[in-house]
């Protein structure tokens, strides 16, 4: 049931992700001094997005020992999608698409206080920074650096002529691009920080459809392969707080076709020197979203992530498992005319 994954050879650089691990590409991905942090977690909140209809979308909070979500104070106006937090669980990041329009042109990268205080439109669809035409352009999935100064983001084509990656400051300052990848006729995924903030990893469609893993140096440059996969698509990646350990979002098609499509996606981790790729939820499918969205906690031992595993397009729901894919429990309520997607550890 392991997915394989392939290495992929002839790089031509290395990337240092820190003193304590390094990341070389030239034939493998290594990694060195890795270690995990058994303290306790900083905060046992989850956010996610709460989705009854196309109109009605809002972001909710829940402690693990809640039994309801409550909403999370955003700009009014706006559909909230897409949660991130700061490491400090200060501030969060997400995306606001005005209300009363269908337009996904219109995405606005914000930045407040998680008490809703202080927010900052810091990206917007019509910078000229953007190299896609600005009558296309989508903003998406953005994502803290890990010393909270930068937020990173997607943005992709609504005609699927290419993607970008782009960073900015908190304040909307120094917005500069981190890769581009043309001739995408997929979605374009989310990024993820190594520990040191000095390199993102994300998954990309390479050759017009099947999704590889990529990274980049948070400075510029030509984006590095790092892994190449077979039957596989290694969607939205998230690297733990260590380094140690990619987790991943598959599609199989092998399995899809096994299931007639009702059983298709699971949760992967693969060691970031990409050897023991292995499942760690059941199969099932992501509901009447498009992938499952997964987050770490902040210390590392618990997984939070999205997905349906009660039938062929059943709402999706938000599970809590310990790293190792044990103790698997469902933290959402259990609603059927509503999805809950996308959580973010606060």
């Amino acid at each position: 049931m392991h997915a394989r994954l392939d290495t992929v050879t002839s790089m031509r650089h290395r990337i240092v992700w820190s003193q304590a691990w390094t990341i070389a590409v030239c034939g493998a991905l290594l990694v060195t001094g890795c270690g995990a942090d058994s303290g306790p977690s900083a905060a046992d909140v989850i956010a996610f997005m709460e989705v009854r209809s196309e109109d009605e979308v809002r972001i909710v909070q829940q402690p693990l020992d809640a039994a309801d979500p409550e909403e999370l104070s955003t700009p009014k106006g706006f559909r909230s999608i897409t949660p991130a937090f700061s490491s400090s669980g200060a501030e969060v990041a997400f995306i606001a698409v005005p209300a009363g329009t269908d337009s996904m042109a219109d995405n606005i990268v914000y930045v407040m206080k998680t008490d809703g205080s202080d927010p900052v439109a810091i990206a917007r669809p019509r910078d000229p920074a953007f190299e896609i035409a600005d009558d296309s352009r989508r903003l998406s999935f953005p994502v803290f650096s890990p010393d909270g100064t930068e937020v990173a983001f997607t943005v992709s084509s609504i005609d699927r002529r290419g993607s970008e990656y782009h960073i900015v400051g908190v304040d909307g300052s120094n917005l500069r691009r981190l890769a581009v990848l043309s001739n995408s006729e997929q979605e374009a995924d989310r990024v993820a920080f190594s520990p040191d903030g000095a390199t993102v990893v994300f998954s990309h469609p390479t050759d017009g459809r099947h999704y590889d893993l990529y990274a980049a140096d948070t400075k510029g440059g030509k984006p590095a392969m790092l892994l190449s996969t077979a039957s596989v698509e290694p969607l939205m990646p998230a690297l733990s707080p260590d380094g140690s350990t990619i987790i991943y979002s598959v599609q199989d098609y092998e399995q899809q076709k096994a299931s007639d499509g009702d059983r298709d996606t699971a949760l992967f981790a693969v060691d970031a020197d990409g050897t023991d790729p292995h499942r760690i939820t059941d199969w099932g499918s992501t509901g009447t979203a498009d992938r499952i969205f997964a987050a770490w906690s902040p210390n590392g031992n618990q997984i939070a992530f999205s997905g349906s595993f009660e039938g062929q397009q059943a709402p999706s729901a938000v599970f809590v498992m310990d790293a190792d894919g044990t103790d698997l429990r469902r933290l959402s309520p259990e609603r059927a005319d509503v999805e809950y997607v996308f959580p973010a550890w606060r």
